[in-house]
């Protein structure tokens, strides 16, 4: 079936409130994606910063091995196990109900891994 170029731009009109709308929406979308991008790129650039400032205090202290890398992985490992449980005392103290596995809390009851 071929269509004119007339029976086209009649089939396609959209109201001006429509077109307004779909423009909105595809702007917010596309802003959306630009903040994201920008605080990913943020909060590289940051973890950069601070890795780079590490590193130069090491080599200021000749690559000194126990003290700094002591410290670091301390650190790396208080803030992975804060992380992790920083879910299940939000909701205690919120008094939320854990919806996660009675045995593990981990994941849905429903899609148990064969821990309970």
């Amino acid at each position: 079936m071929s269509w004119s170029a007339r029976e086209w731009q009649s089939e396609k009109k959209m109201s001006d409130s429509e077109f307004a709308s779909r423009a909105q929406v595809f702007l917010t979308r596309g802003f959306m994606l630009g903040l994201v991008a920008t605080v990913g790129l943020l909060g590289f650039a940051l973890i950069e910063s601070f890795g780079q400032t590490v590193y130069a205090r090491w080599a200021e202290n000749n690559f000194a091995f126990p003290a700094l890398w002591t410290g670091l992985t301390g650190a790396g490992i208080a803030f992975t196990a804060s992380r992790r449980n920083s879910r299940f005392y939000l909701e205690k103290f919120l008094g939320a109900k854990n919806s996660g596995c009675p045995s593990c809390g981990w994941h849905s009851a429903s899609r148990c891994c064969g821990c309970c």
